[in-house]
């Protein structure tokens, strides 16, 4: 969705929550949901809380408070379900989203998938939990049984990431995704003035730009890689920093 599209619904909802006490979004790319993010975290006269289900989600659904009287209940917007199925089977994430987009609905009362032997999470907007739960019986030929559940059973995603400690010259942007991906700095810089990487779910064309903890690298074709952790200088003066791999 174009910002200026995004931004103009966005205070359709403020507009709403003023009224109402709460408005919400569907789920928002990672994109959308930090120029949200960016736009409306410091205004003081809206609150704002970006919600998917759980710490570190992807998608996640922009919900507006009146600042003196506005409440924001999870379980009125959304809902997660575990689609169990045969462990034996395999079912894939893009299997998952063809079934759920199968029934008719859009990607966008759709967080975050998460498959697991036997298990399939996902979190949906609690207003179509009920619809999904009694339409998907299938995933391709696989039969699947959903259930609710309740925020905290969901996996922690964090736990899913490979880690791995390396060390850089410095944080700059080229030399984290040289490191990351076992490229040589220029190849690393090419990618980045060549429009392939995200930094923080937005396009960084600045190769010294510094990565900071917490931040999502995403390199087209390449996959993406998250800072977890800056653990200090090398003798040789070099950073040593842990990446996790999604």
């Amino acid at each position: 969705m174009d910002d200026t599209v995004l931004l103009t619904h966005m205070e359709d909802l403020v507009r709403r929550a003023q009224k109402t006490g709460m408005a919400h979004s569907k789920f928002l790319t990672p994109a959308e949901a930090a120029e949200v993010h960016r736009a409306y975290s410091t205004r003081r006269d809206i609150g704002l809380v970006l919600d998917g289900g759980f710490a570190g989600a992807e998608r996640c659904v922009a919900a507006f408070l009146q600042p003196d009287w506005g409440i924001y209940a999870q379980d009125e917007v959304l809902t997660a379900l575990a689609l169990k199925h045969r462990k034996q089977d395999t079912v894939r994430h893009q299997d998952v989203l063809g079934a759920v987009l199968g029934l008719g609905l859009s990607r966008d009362v759709l967080g975050d998938i998460c498959v697991e032997p036997g298990t399939v999470y996902l979190v949906c907007l609690a207003s179509m939990a009920g619809f999904i739960s009694a339409e998907l019986q299938k995933v391709g030929r696989i039969g699947v049984a959903p259930t609710a559940l309740g925020m905290d059973e969901l996996p922690d995603p964090a736990g899913a990431l490979k880690e791995k400690m390396v060390t850089v010259a410095s944080l700059r942007l080229d030399a984290v995704v040289a490191a990351a991906f076992n490229w040589s700095r220029s190849d690393a810089c090419d990618a980045i003035v060549g429009g392939k990487v995200q930094l923080a779910h937005r396009e960084c064309l600045s190769t010294s730009h510094a990565v900071a903890c917490g931040e999502i690298i995403s390199v087209r074709g390449k996959g993406r890689v998250k800072l977890l952790s800056v653990e200090g200088e090398t003798r040789k003066g070099r950073q040593r920093i842990t990446l996790g791999y999604y």
